[in-house]
């Protein structure tokens, strides 16, 4: 056939050692454990998660959220549920347990037959995807306690599966889903390591190279640069960074016009994806590698507070207590009179945002557990008027062991990148 592939394996030899019946399993204990027959997902990561396949439209600004789903029925089947433009490579690159189902595109895609030239949808159809969903769900138990992203679904969607569910009933199931994310599996493990270690090692380049004169547009392109380049295995899939340069500290879309200075404090934040895997790690280094004695201050007393919290990163800790610790050891710095930072630190996984959940906070009355990968950072937002001005984070990502932690990054101990 003309235009015909000789493509046969396309998956990453990585993704291929993806334990996917092991996470089938925890999906469905957690399920069950809930009470609920089915689960309907349309969040990009979870879409991944239950499926291995990571959705381009499922992440797309614009696109309706639902375009792509995943639906775990009541019979142990796993389907994934995408528009015929994805369709191809959706196939190619699932398990084989995974059942692919499409609907038509909005985009023309010939493949020669008379029913590819037929006149299709003009736009998205947006409840395409919920309409197979609750066919399949039906199929298999036509009063089925249904799970969905509560939190996440449109109104329009809540809508439409609402009139269409009949005898089924629909239950928020975000706790089940976020119980099976919370414990990776070995495979999530090695991943996320390798993601990790991977991004410290783009980070500390970058940071090594900062020098006065440069603007910050530049400093925020070049850590791309560095990871694109160092990507030999080929599995970044996507990055997301923030930066704080100088005196600006705060987030910003819109490119900062400024020449850093000497002196100067610039925090890097974030991580590459690998595979739909994240890292977030943070490092914050000085410009000319010299701070003024109040740089110092803040950095040393956010340092040590950090490596003493360190120490209840093991089974058993309740994650508010770690919290409570660390700021604690902020507070009575002599440094830092006041530390109210939100968390400190957060579970990592699939999460397009970084910070999962559970996150170190002070209401969090969960204990860390064997198999939770979690970042854990002090970050400081310091305007005119605080100790010192800029924006300070330390963060490093562990995994919880049987006995203790494992470090997977080693933030250092200085402001001075260039000679690391």
């Amino acid at each position: 056939m003309t235009g015909a592939s000789n493509i046969t394996n396309i998956v990453h030899p990585r993704l291929a050692e993806r334990e996917h019946d092991l996470i089938q399993s925890k999906l469905r204990n957690a399920m069950a454990a809930h009470g609920l027959d089915a689960l309907i997902l349309a969040r990009g990561e979870n879409v991944l998660y239950a499926t291995g396949y990571q959705s381009a439209l499922a992440y797309f600004s614009g696109i309706p959220a639902g375009v792509t789903m995943a639906v775990l029925a009541s019979d142990g089947t796993c389907h994934l549920i995408t528009s015929s433009l994805e369709r191809h490579a959706a196939t190619a690159l699932t398990p084989d347990s995974v059942s692919v189902v499409d609907f038509p595109s909005w985009v023309f895609i010939d493949d020669g037959s008379e029913a590819s030239r037929r006149e299709g949808a003009s736009d998205v159809l947006p409840f395409a995807a919920s309409e197979l969903a609750l066919e399949i769900i039906r199929s298999s138990k036509p009063d089925a306690v249904i799970g969905i992203e509560a939190d996440y679904i449109t109104a329009p969607m809540w809508k439409y599966l609402t009139e269409n569910s009949g005898e089924m009933t629909l239950k928020n199931g975000y706790a089940a889903i976020m119980e099976s994310r919370r414990i990776k599996t070995p495979w999530e493990i090695g991943m996320m390591r390798h993601s990790a270690q991977f991004t410290e090692r783009a980070m500390h380049k970058l940071a090594s190279e900062i020098e006065p004169g440069m603007y910050p547009s530049f400093v925020e392109n070049r850590i791309f640069e560095i990871g694109r380049a160092a990507d030999v295995d080929h599995m970044i899939t996507d990055q997301l960074f923030v930066f704080a340069h100088g005196p600006y500290y705060s987030l910003s879309g819109t490119p900062r016009h400024f020449r850093l200075r000497k002196g100067d404090v610039v925090k890097v934040d974030g991580g590459f994806f690998q595979l739909g895997y994240t890292s977030d790690l943070a490092r914050t280094c000085v410009v000319g590698g010299e701070p003024d004695d109040a740089t110092r201050r803040v950095f040393d007393a956010l340092y040590y507070a950090f490596e003493r919290g360190m120490e209840m990163i093991k089974p058993g800790v309740r994650l508010c207590d770690l919290y409570a610790e660390v700021r604690s050891l902020v507070e009575n710095s002599g440094v830092i009179p006041y530390y109210g930072r939100g968390h400190m630190g957060h579970s990592i996984g699939v999460g397009p945002m970084l910070e999962e959940y559970p996150p170190i906070s002070k209401n969090c009355k969960l204990e860390f557990e064997p198999g939770m990968v979690i970042s854990y950072e002090l970050s400081y937002f310091a305007a005119e008027g605080a100790p010192a001005v800029g924006g300070f984070n330390t963060e490093d990502s562990f995994v919880i062991t049987d006995t203790g932690h494992e470090r997977f990054t080693h933030a250092p101990n200085t402001l001075d990148y260039r000679n690391i």
